[in-house]
């Protein structure tokens, strides 16, 4: 394995169908929550106040660390004024 992707290409044999998917909408939702804090022109601190939660909390949700509940994608989507029927998405 010389480069990322190659490794990238290894580990993905062993992934399901679902779980490409899963990670596939996750990464969806961190780089729309990460438009939608650049939009605002806010620092990963103000956009934390703004959704009331962590700093740290952020950093994870843009890093793709984050498993999101149901739950947190509504009050996120909320309190940015956005549906998330708005973004795509299509399966892998």
């Amino acid at each position: 394995m010389n480069t990322k992707n190659d490794l990238f290409d290894y580990f993905d044999q062993f992934l399901s169908e679902e779980d490409k998917i899963a990670n596939d909408l996750l990464t969806k939702l961190s780089l729309e929550i990460v438009k939608c804090r650049l939009e605002r022109q806010l620092t990963q601190k103000e956009f934390a106040k703004v959704l009331g939660v962590s700093q740290s909390m952020i950093s994870k949700i843009e890093s793709d660390e984050y498993n999101f509940s149901i739950g947190t994608l509504v009050k996120i989507f909320n309190k940015l004024d956005k549906g998330i029927v708005t973004i795509n998405f299509k399966a892998i």
